[in-house]
């Protein structure tokens, strides 16, 4: 199973500051890259969480906060605090659900 990483970006400099959370199976570092071109203000990478479900997880949490995105894209939500600090331990318990449902055969779950 190919890994990646789920990340959790902030805009610094944005009123009010927005979070990307996104994926890739690449180096963090150049998806900043990517993103700061042509954005006046600072990206930078908050926390991240490698899994092998890394699509799965970018995808619950996607739904999970979708009543917070931003008029920046899919991709970009005004996060609380809280939301911000459980970002790794959400991501664990996502992985390991995901997982379970993996190991017990679930049809309906993909690694």
């Amino acid at each position: 199973m190919k890994e990646g990483f789920v990340y959790l970006l902030v805009d610094f400099g944005s009123e009010p500051e927005k979070y990307k959370i996104g994926i890739t199976t690449g180096h963090i570092d150049k998806r900043i890259k990517s993103l700061q071109t042509g954005n006046p203000n600072e990206i930078n990478v908050l926390k991240y969480f490698k899994s092998g479900f890394y699509r799965q997880i970018e995808k619950y949490l996607h739904k999970k906060y979708e009543y917070l995105k931003t008029n920046g894209g899919n991709e970009w939500f005004t996060l609380p605090p809280n939301s911000i600090f459980d970002f790794i331990s959400d991501c664990e318990e996502i992985h390991n659900q995901i997982d379970c449902l993996v190991k017990m055969g679930n049809p309906f779950i993909t690694s």
